[in-house]
């Protein structure tokens, strides 16, 4: 390298210097590891050679003057091809890396389709909500004004004319399955917690029923981990159906039951952080820790890419939701600008009724009996309730009333729950625990391998497709 240095005139040191010097400069300022050794190993030496032909340009017209420029023709042509190939790889260069960064911000911003800029401070969430900055002396959060409650609201149409639903009859129908809000027995959440939960899904489970719309319902399911075992990580409700082209359809809904009436707004502070604020008051309610926050987890995310494999095996078209459902007589609160974590959607029960009745949904009778394989093996049996002086009793899905023609086996890719565990071992989120139960073999009106209610005269189980004694 020393002879080419030496060799270079003014042109190809100011060449070598602006475009090595701006090259070295971007990649001392890119964050991105990969992208930085790519601008070193490829925009460095690209700017040399760049500057090496320009630097053989001006040679062509000081050898012998202008009168025998003819004969150094060769000289300008090499030096200005090498400029030019260098030079318009070396720009590429830059800017591919330029492109990289915009395709990663747009992938980071696509996930936020329903809420296009999060505030990312509760400063921000004030000024762009308009809300009262408070007064000396006056309950506040961060100088923004705290209060109690919102304003109330307005009854839910569906919830009230849905309050009068008989679950059970439901369950002894065919149409729904397990027990919503059972999942929450076992969850870290107080019995305060866990009460508000149930109820916002017992509440959509009665919704769904009265719209008398073409899905089966399941609730309270087992999560999947990455190697698709089931684990106590809960799925509140999956809806069932099969449209007129006989494609099967689930929507994954996670029912939420926040505070709050139709005067409630909740907003994204960040990815993770929701806040909630009375509209017509525009200030900042408490929640019971005295904050206007709500912690939000990856969970709904992390099962979506879980179930994924599954759901393709069983050529199971799918949709993930968070569900508003209303806290009381009051009405739902407003999501319409809310993104759960992962890019879920959140939705009303009003909406998420609306968006089924909008596919073409055969009758229930079409829905072929693998489905009822995949998610009526991953209903949590019954509610596991150590933790409350409640005795135990089986739960067994009647799947029964919803089969076609039994199969001897079941597809290796249904997810199956897991064996039931001593009552008195903690509950942990990577190991489906269940309290003890009499052995198979104590109940013979059971099938021994899932706990599947069996007639007299059938020789397999219609759940788990295992032949029976």
């Amino acid at each position: 390298m020393e002879p080419f240095f030496s060799s270079l005139n003014t042109l190809g040191i100011i060449a070598l210097v602006i475009s090595v010097g701006y090259t070295g400069l971007m990649a001392f300022l890119e964050n991105n590891k990969k992208y930085r050794i790519t601008l070193i190993a490829v925009g460095v030496p690209l700017a040399v050679i760049m500057s090496f032909g320009i630097n053989y340009l001006p040679k062509g017209l000081h050898q012998g003057g202008i009168n025998t420029m003819m004969s150094n023709l060769g000289t300008l042509f090499v030096g200005g091809l090498v400029a030019l190939i260098a030079g318009g790889l070396w720009v590429a260069t830059l800017g591919l890396i330029n492109e990289f960064h915009k395709a990663s911000k747009s992938s980071s911003s696509s996930s936020r389709t329903n809420n296009p800029s999060y505030s990312g401070s509760l400063e921000a969430v004030g000024k762009k909500y308009g809300l009262i900055a408070a007064m000396q002396g006056e309950s506040e959060c961060e100088g923004w004004y705290l209060i109690d409650h919102d304003n109330s609201g307005d009854p839910d149409p569906l919830l009230e004319a849905s309050r009068n639903v008989d679950l059970e009859h439901e369950r002894e129908c065919g149409y729904l399955y397990g027990d919503p809000g059972s999942g929450l027995d076992s969850s870290s959440f107080d019995d305060t917690a866990v009460q508000s939960g149930q109820r916002g899904e017992s509440n959509l489970a009665k919704i769904i029923s009265y719209s008398k719309l073409e899905v089966i319902s399941f609730w309270s399911l087992y999560g999947l981990n990455e190697e698709r075992k089931p684990i106590n990580a809960d799925i509140d409700c999956v809806l069932a159906g099969i449209d007129s082209q006989h494609q099967v359809h689930a929507w994954f809904v996670d029912a939420k039951n926040y505070k709050g009436g139709s005067d409630t707004k909740y907003v994204n502070m960040d990815v993770k952080t929701l806040v909630r604020f009375s509209i017509s008051q525009r200030a900042l309610i408490k929640g019971a820790d005295g904050k206007p926050y709500i912690h939000l987890t990856w969970n709904m995310a992390k099962q979506k890419a879980n179930w994924q494999s599954t759901l393709t095996s069983y050529h199971i078209q799918s949709e993930w939701l968070v569900c508003m459902t209303p806290a009381g007589h009051n009405g739902t609160p407003d999501v319409s600008e809310v993104t759960w974590p992962g890019g879920i959607r959140v939705v009303t029960p009003e909406q998420l009724v609306a968006e089924i009745r909008s596919v073409d949904l055969l009758s229930i009778d079409n829905i072929p009996q693998n489905v009822f394989e995949v998610f009526g093996s991953s209903v949590k049996m019954r509610a596991i309730r150590e933790h409350k002086n409640v005795p135990l009793t089986p739960d067994v899905p009647r799947i029964t009333q919803k089969t076609a023609t039994p199969t001897a086996t079941v597809a290796e890719t249904a997810p199956q729950p897991a064996q039931a565990s001593p009552a008195t071992v903690e509950p942990n989120e990577n190991a489906v625990q269940q309290p003890d139960e009499p052995e198979p073999a104590a109940r013979p009106n059971y099938c021994p391998n899932c706990g599947q209610k069996l007639e007299e005269t059938t020789n397999f189980c219609p759940n788990c497709g295992k032949p029976v004694a």
